[in-house]
């Protein structure tokens, strides 16, 4: 006969089946706050002092974590401009969906104010990330030069008559 431990210990037993060991799959409310936490703090340091001059182990002291936790939700800077992209293209397409049909004008007008609506809270930190996405006008005359160079290389190379 079973008694009332048996049963306890019978229903917890099951309960521990259900669940499982360790954290539960997916990711939780917890987890999803730090990551925007971390996020948040990344992005204030760079629009603070530019994507080079911050470095994760900045963003880590400032948001009171350890280096290791950061690196789990961003491995690299590279990472939280990608999540910031990624934040700006959704916000973009959320707002894009309520574009009405209509003549074009209008609705290129519409386009371009909500495009900058979603990028106007993000200002500083944009402008600091110019270099590194466009990257500097120095870098485009020497990519401007090396693809000159590369073009006539390869025109003497096709034409015997040239060299």
């Amino acid at each position: 006969m079973f008694t009332k431990k048996d049963n306890d210990r019978d229903l917890i037993e099951s309960r521990h089946i259900e669940r499982g060991r360790g954290r539960p799959p997916g990711t939780t409310q917890q987890g999803l706050a730090t990551r925007r936490h971390l996020y948040e703090t990344a992005i204030q340091l760079i629009a603070m002092r530019g994507y080079e001059a911050t470095t994760l182990r900045d963003v880590a002291h400032s948001a009171g974590v350890s280096v290791g936790l950061l690196y789990k939700y961003f491995p690299s800077k590279r990472a939280v401009v990608l999540s910031l992209y990624d934040d700006l293209s959704g916000e973009y397409a959320r707002r894009g969906a309520a574009m009405e049909s209509g003549k074009w004008r209008n609705r290129f007008l519409f386009a371009l104010e909500t495009s900058l609506d979603v990028l106007r809270p993000h200002r500083e930190t944009l402008i600091t990330l110019i270099p590194v996405l466009v990257g500097s006008r120095a870098d485009s005359r020497r990519a401007v030069l090396q693809s000159n160079s590369k073009k006539q290389t390869l025109t003497n190379q096709a034409d015997p008559r040239a060299r």
